[in-house]
């Protein structure tokens, strides 16, 4: 933390938050293991830090940190910054302090389970090149938290502007500093986190260092500490800019200083926002009536933004990983094996991860809660496509019949009304708030799609991705010898022209787009007030009463072929006025109370087999939405025309209600995907020396190791009647579309 001594009263700043307004902040270099150098900047103060990993021992060795503080730019820094080294406890664990002159916090000792015994050093401050000491005024406290989301609180609460910043022969400033924690206002919590601080207050510019040497590192050369630390970030430095070269590049291919600096940076700041979180989700699925807490588990994960996002979420990743997977392979599989880690029986990964009171306390109540059958783009495929070359065997082994779970939940719970398309789950159908519905499960959340979502709809972009997740299970199942033709089948079906045009080819738009139910003859219009029942709202003209069509059209539409059916013409969408802030904060606290209560309720036995041991669902067949493949009864079926009887050895073929003859069809509108983001990866060369070690090898048969506690099974290919169809020898299965049924 630190915080600028201004006559007004400073902004403490501790979390990565967008309103604290810095100019930036972020990483230049990061190797992700070794060594990382970031700047903040906050009007006019730079903060530069420093860190280098001296590894060894039992625990990971040693490191040490330099903060560096200076004015910079046009801005007034103020006179005075105080900076905040903090220890804290998570659960476990325990600190003691070592103070000396009754105010300074010298060193921290302490052991926990993860890093055994270790002992934190604070350094005494010195100039900015490390020569000599500057004067400055030391605080400690020494208080109890009710948890790490509420550090910040806690310092806050603690400050005290009794203090005089007392330079000999310099002016004297009052200044604040920790005094005495009395505890939080409100309804008392528990304390759960032990907290240790060290306050250093000085004038600018100036250098801290601190040290954490690890008890079970023997043979130790020395403190790694002023003149030893400047080598080794030397040291670290070049090396990554070798590696970096080596790995990407850039200059070779001619890209100026400038432009391979931003492209460090941000390969740096992917790795430094990596974080290890752990706690339980809070799951809705149809069999609960109520959310219900998800098992306790860990994730090691890269976040899509340090300040708004600062959480794992499950499309993301993939994209995360393209990147990371180049820089570091090892790396790259331990990441994805943590999120495969997170898979139920069902095979389902929860789409964001909001681990732990940390996590928790920067999401809206309203986003918490994960619903089970919900998906998000399986973007973990482009990433294995990229690993698969390399990959070692026992870590394919133990993954894949995760992989055949998660690919077969999407093949199921996600289908379309017709073979070989696909719908996302999950749309929101409240007309009052939306002029064309998000579709979150999609992970391109406002793209427009059809404006009245219906059980009809064919999407595009799923599609798309079950295609590549089809190529890159066949490619896994034939490195490992495992039935492979059941993914090259549907590979083949998914990638057929003939059939992709007649599914999703919109001539009017001359482009692939989704298929549903959409008109240009809506329109959002914002309450003028309120109105009485059963009278519209005051202001509104008299002809526009009852009127649904008379705003602008949606951009971009492509018209109306024929009207749509009178049940979609009901009255226009209004924007609801949002509530007051106060109430919407109170609403806040409640649900994070009821959350906290929910999740920290005695732990129950796992549910989740596929975590724990238990071999996923057996499948009796790889299934096309709610069809049966391969196999000639599947096969069969594929081609009946809509409403036939089944044939043998399946049940009847689940479609979508034909309108009845005479009646107007739903509009359809058209929207385009580009598919150049979807084509296949090509696979780089060798990677570079491993250097992550949390994830072994694993062995064969020994129920642990990459992911966890193993899925040793997997579900098996046993198509009804024989193998799967030759798409490459004879026509894709016919789909028959009636002309009562929506057609493109």
């Amino acid at each position: 933390m630190w915080l600028q001594q201004r006559e007004a009263g400073g902004g403490l700043r501790h979390t990565c938050e967008q309103g604290d307004g810095l100019a930036s902040y972020g990483w230049l270099r990061h190797d992700g293991d070794n060594f990382g150098v970031q700047e903040l900047r906050d009007r006019g103060l730079l903060l530069r830090t420093e860190f280098v990993k001296r590894h060894g021992g039992e625990h990971g060795g040693d490191w040490s940190w330099r903060v560096t503080a200076r004015p910079e730019g046009a801005g007034s820094p103020a006179s005075l910054v105080s900076l905040f080294f903090y220890v804290a406890t998570d659960g476990q664990g325990t600190l003691q302090p070592h103070v000396e002159d009754r105010t300074r916090l010298g060193a921290v000792s302490g052991t926990s389970e993860e890093l055994g015994d270790f002992r934190i050093t604070f350094l005494r401050p010195t100039s900015e090149s490390g020569e000599g000491s500057t004067y400055s005024s030391f605080h400690y406290l020494d208080a109890w938290s009710p948890g790490l989301h509420r550090l910040t609180d806690v310092v806050r609460s603690s400050l005290s502007d009794r203090f005089v910043f007392s330079p000999p022969g310099g002016p004297r400033q009052r200044f604040l500093a920790v005094d005495t924690f009395r505890g939080l206002p409100g309804a008392a919590e528990a304390p759960r986190s032990h907290l240790l601080l060290h306050q250093v207050t000085l004038r600018l510019p100036a250098r801290v260092e601190v040290t954490f040497e690890s008890g079970s590192v023997r043979d130790r050369r020395g403190p790694l500490a002023g003149p030893a630390l400047t080598a080794e970030l030397a040291r670290h430095e070049a090396a990554f800019e070798r590696r970096f070269e080596e790995t990407f590049g850039l200059e070779r291919k001619g890209f100026p200083p400038a432009q391979r600096r931003f492209a460090q940076a941000a390969l740096s700041n992917m790795l430094g926002g990596m974080g290890y979180f752990h706690g339980r989700s809070l799951v809705q699925s149809p069999l609960h009536e109520r959310p219900v807490p998800y098992p306790e588990t860990s994730l090691f994960t890269a976040v899509p933004s340090r300040s708004f996002f600062p959480r794992g979420f499950l499309w993301d990743e993939g994209f995360h990983q393209l990147l990371l997977a180049r820089w570091d392979p090892e790396l790259s599989r331990e990441v994805i094996a943590h999120w495969f880690d997170l898979m139920n029986a069902e095979g389902w990964i929860p789409r964001e991860q909001i681990l732990g009171e940390e996590a928790l306390a920067k999401v809206p109540p309203e986003f918490v809660v994960q619903h089970s059958e919900t998906a998000n783009p399986p973007t973990l495929f482009l990433a294995l496509q990229q690993l698969l070359g390399t990959a070692p065997l026992p870590y394919l082994r133990r993954l894949f019949p995760r992989l055949r779970a998660w690919y077969e939940w999407y093949n199921s719970t996600q289908a379309g009304p017709l073979p070989y398309t696909f719908r996302w789950r999950g749309r929101d159908t409240d007309p009052e708030r939306f002029l064309n519905p998000k579709t979150l499960a999609s992970g391109l959340d406002d793209y427009p799609r059809a404006s009245h979502p219906s059980a009809d709809e064919r999407h595009l972009d799923l599609r798309c991705w079950m295609a590549l997740a089809s190529q890159v299970l066949a490619e896994a199942a034939e490195r490992l010898g495992e039935p492979a033709e059941p993914y090259r089948h549907m590979q083949r079906a998914l990638s057929d022209s003939e059939l992709l045009e007649r599914l999703h080819w919109a001539e009017e738009l001359g482009a692939f787009a989704d298929y549903g139910n959409h008109s240009r003859a809506v329109g959002l219009r914002r309450e003028a007030g309120r109105a009485a029942p059963g009278r519209p709202p005051p202001g509104t003209p008299a002809g526009a009463r009852g009127a649904r069509g008379a705003s602008a059209p949606l951009r971009g539409g492509a018209g109306l072929r024929q009207p749509l059916p009178a049940a979609a013409a009901a009255a226009a969408p209004r924007l609801a006025a949002p509530g007051p802030a106060a109430g919407r904060h109170a609403q806040r606290e409640a649900a994070l109370d009821a959350l906290r209560a929910a999740l920290t309720r005695p732990r129950q036995p796992p549910v989740h087999a596929a975590q724990h041991g238990a071999r996923p669902p057996v499948l009796a067949g790889l299934r096309l939405g709610q069809h049966q493949l391969p196999g000639a009864a599947g096969a069969a079926r594929l081609r009946q025309p809509p409403g036939a009887a089944p044939g043998a050895g399946g049940g009847a073929v689940p479609r979508a209600a034909p309108q009845p003859r005479g009646q107007p069809v739903p509009a359809v509108r058209r929207q385009r995907l580009p598919l150049g983001a979807l084509q296949r990866q090509q696979r780089r060369g060798a990677g570079l020396p491993p250097l992550h070690r949390l994830v072994g090898a694993g062995g064969a048969g020994d129920g642990r190791g990459l992911l966890g506690q193993g899925a040793t099974g997997g579900p098996a290919f046993s198509g009804a009647g024989g193998g799967a169809p030759d798409l490459g020898s004879s026509p894709p299965p016919t789909i028959n579309l009636s002309r009562d049924e929506p057609r493109c």
